[in-house]
C-alpha cells in the first residue's frame, strides 16, 4: 500500500486510485483530500466529496465529519 502521508507522484496516485476503486477506505479518504487540495490531481470539489462519502460509509471518522454521513450511509443527526 502507498504511504498515505507522502506527497504523491503520478504512479502513487494511480496506485491510490486503484486501491480506492477496490474499496480501501483509507485510500478513498486520501484521494478525497488530494482532489480537495489539487495536490497531484486536478482540483475538484465534486470528486473530493464523492471519495469522502465512500470513505464515510465505510466508517472513516474524518470523512464522516466532513460529510455528515455515518457508516450506515445515513446523515448524522443534528446536535442542535
Amino acid at each position: 500500500m502507498t504511504d498515505l502521508n507522502a506527497i504523491p507522484e503520478n504512479r502513487d496516485i494511480d496506485q491510490l486510485r486503484l486501491a480506492a476503486k477496490q474499496g480501501e477506505a483509507n485510500a478513498r479518504f486520501k484521494l478525497g483530500t488530494l482532489y480537495e487540495s489539487g495536490e497531484g490531481v486536478a482540483e475538484s470539489a465534486a470528486e473530493a466529496v464523492k471519495w469522502y462519502r465512500k470513505a464515510a460509509r465505510q466508517g472513516r471518522l474524518e470523512a464522516q465529519g466532513l460529510t455528515g454521513i455515518t457508516d450506515t450511509g445515513e446523515m448524522a443527526p443534528d446536535d442542535h
